[in-house]
């Protein structure tokens, strides 16, 4: 069992999915990197820890955030592919963007130019406008929350 009461999921198949590393963690999940079986696609699966699962009102919220995200389309947006709960564990199955946190971006890189400062808030700015033109407002921006593709690096 990790901290927080919930075991890792590496090197198991759950929900469908073989899980491969960890991508990180936050006070109320663990996001994996996962492969799903059936489609053989590199998914981020991001669950709900310890505690938290067995609270009804924690999942609800939790696939409410899926349900919120599933409709929108716009390439700042990572993509829902499902939800649900799996051995008393809920999931959310996202799309995969190999790269980094803007967080650990700006560690490892620091201060910026202003031109790449610039672009990076362009496209933060394009992704809130689409989830915002939705009616789905962010309630938890910051840089921690936002990925730098690979290519963008």
């Amino acid at each position: 069992m990790g901290s927080g009461g919930h075991a890792s999921l590496i090197g198991r198949t759950f929900a469908g999915y073989e899980v491969q590393a960890l991508l990180g963690r936050g006070a109320m999940s663990c996001v994996y990197q996962a492969q799903d079986v059936r489609l053989g696609r590199d998914v981020a699966l991001k669950v709900l820890l310890g505690s938290l699962a067995r609270n009804p009102v924690n999942v609800r919220l939790f696939h409410r955030e899926a349900q919120a995200a599933a409709p929108l389309r716009h390439s700042n947006i990572v993509r829902v592919y499902s939800a649900g709960v799996e051995t008393h564990t809920p999931y959310i199955a996202m799309e995969y963007v190999p790269g980094e946190s803007l967080a650990r971006f700006l560690r490892r890189k620091g201060v910026q130019k202003w031109q790449t400062a610039l672009y990076i808030g362009d496209q933060v700015a394009a992704g809130l406008e689409c989830a915002h033109e939705n009616g789905i407002v962010h309630c938890d921006v910051k840089p921690g929350n936002f990925l730098i593709d690979e290519q963008r690096q």
